[in-house]
């Protein structure tokens, strides 16, 4: 789209609310729940957090896997269980201890993922620990189908252990703040995480429930967190999931499925596919609403792509990931999941972004992280903005806006997408513009000519933020400087400063003319802007 065309017009009525708008985004997760009591997990746990005043969820897979603490790419150990020569059970609480006391420091609400199996309760127990990875290159690792991945040779004993786990949980933590964790079993039923049977799995569920529940009768319980509901033994599972629940007359608190969208190299730059990630969600709510009545949705994973540890040196489509262009696809896809699920009246909760980051690897490395070095990506300055979003959403009119239906075609891939969402508060507005395109390659920048209508203030504080690949972009100063893997302390500063969530303009007053006020911003192809007006 060329930058002589005519601008689209972007009309935000203030005074038309459409509900609240829910913080789907404050979910974050990884594979690795020993990175929770890093130095700079903690640090980067800390600024989430601190991003919003409502809770931030975290989920993370490992948590009762045998091992002796020791953490790698895609795997993490707790040494849970044991047990004596005669058989019994001996609790070993310290790990996870540490990942927990770190989240409930900092105030942040875990998505506990119960799993995977310990050593000695696998039927089995062989090749339990995968060799580890090197450089982002899983192509030859084992890293789901070993003992870790098998149901239990004894339920009783599986049911003892959760029971024990919760209560312990309880004990430390108080009923009250357990009482607003969410609980789920396993990760990705239907897939290679779980190396038993459908029958199996709907057995397990049935032993952990009862034990989450004598230990903790009002815990949120939910699950079964399957891959993908638009195929068709993703849809099984899920199905069959909800009737199991339905016949014994346990309805789940939430249900969860994942949904990620799909990149590969084309024209040697990262192709995306917001339109498959948003229609997962549909299909996966669709199928929700066919067969419950209000029981509301976690998107347990909601990611461009499946693999967060596969390094853009050996999947070079994953560059995508340290530059705007995740921010943008970003902003695309989490502000029209509420949307797509109240298509289906249903109620979204939370879509987890399953990207967090690996401690001691390369700087930029492209793995789907939120940061590298403690230095914020782009993509952590959308989370940013969302949570500078008010409350209260209010309708927006765009000139060239395109249906939410046929934005979940195939055929809207390779076409501009620039579109907005806006929220109000008592005396504040904001808008949230981006220009997204699934093609890496550079293209137009497109202008926009925004309206504000029904201010009911005659002057208002202006500020403009933006994203895009000069501004809160540290991975451009990064390249710019010669791509560093050893920053000087110079180096490192300029790189955190640059890596701050930038205005664009220094903030100013306007006057509005009848309780108007129209703003014209040029939006680069990848970029994110939030408007902010107070009065």
């Amino acid at each position: 789209m060329s930058n002589t065309k005519k601008p689209i017009e972007i009309h935000v009525h203030a005074k038309k609310p459409l509900g609240e708008l829910q913080p789907l985004w404050n979910y974050f997760g990884y594979d690795e729940a020993n990175y929770t009591f890093t130095d700079e997990g903690r640090s980067l746990l800390a600024k989430l957090s601190s991003l919003s005043e409502k809770p931030t969820y975290i989920r993370t897979h490992h948590l009762l896997t045998s091992g002796n603490g020791e953490t790698w790419l895609k795997w993490s150990s707790s040494g849970v269980y044991r047990e004596d020569k005669d058989g019994n059970p001996i609790y070993a609480w310290s790990i996870l201890d540490r990942v927990f006391d770190g989240l409930h420091e900092l105030g942040i609400k875990p998505l506990v993922e119960i799993g995977f199996m310990p050593e000695v309760l696998s039927v089995s127990p062989g090749s339990y620990t995968p060799a580890k990875i090197l450089n982002g290159d899983i192509s030859s690792a084992g890293l789901v189908g070993g003992g870790a991945f098998y149901p239990p040779k004894d339920y009783l004993k599986w049911e003892a252990l959760i029971e024990a786990w919760v209560g312990h949980c309880v004990e430390r933590y108080g009923s009250g703040e357990v009482s607003t964790w969410l609980w789920e079993l396993w990760n990705e039923p239907d897939a290679h995480y779980w190396q038993g049977t459908l029958e199996e799995y709907l057995r397990l569920w049935d032993h952990t429930v009862s034990a989450i529940r004598r230990s903790l009768p009002q815990a949120r319980v939910g699950g079964p967190h399957v891959t993908n509901p638009t195929s068709a033994e993703s849809e099984r599972y899920l199905r069959s999931f909800i009737k199991h629940c339905k016949h014994i007359g346990a309805l789940p608190d939430f249900l969860a499925f994942h949904a990620k969208g799909g990149t590969e190299l084309k024209d040697d730059h990262a192709f995306m596919n917001a339109a498959n990630h948003l229609h997962t969600i549909d299909r996966g709510c669709e199928i929700v609403s066919s067969l419950t009545d209000g029981i509301p949705v976690i998107v347990g994973e909601s990611d461009p792509d499946g693999c967060a540890a596969c390094s853009a040196a050996n999947y070079p489509q994953n560059r995508y990931r340290n530059g705007a262009q995740y921010a943008s696809y970003t902003a695309a896809t989490f502000l029209r999941k509420q949307a797509v699920a109240e298509r289906h009246g249903v109620a979204l909760l939370g879509a987890v972004t399953w990207a967090f980051l690996f401690p001691e690897q390369p700087w930029f490395h492209g793995y789907r992280t939120l940061s590298t070095h403690g230095v914020n990506k782009p993509v952590y300055n959308a989370f940013q903005m969302f949570n500078m979003l008010p409350v209260n959403r209010v309708e927006v009119v765009n000139s060239c806006g395109r249906d939410l239906i046929d934005l979940m075609l195939p055929e809207s891939r390779g076409t501009a997408d620039v579109d907005a969402v806006a929220a109000a508060g008592q005396r504040e507005l904001g808008v949230i513009i981006w220009h997204h395109h699934d093609s890496g390659i550079p293209g137009d920048s497109i202008a926009v000519e925004l309206t504000i209508h029904q201010l009911g203030a005659s002057s208002v504080t202006y500020a403009h933020y933006r994203i895009d690949d000069t501004h809160s972009n540290a991975y451009t100063t990064w390249r710019h400087m010669g791509a560093p893997q050893s920053p000087s302390p110079d180096e490192l500063s300029t790189l955190e400063e640059s890596s701050v969530l930038a205005l664009f303009a220094p903030p100013e007053t306007l006057t509005s003319q009848d309780s108007t006020i129209s703003i014209s911003v040029k939006m680069p192809r990848h970029s994110v802007s939030l408007v902010k007006l107070s009065w």
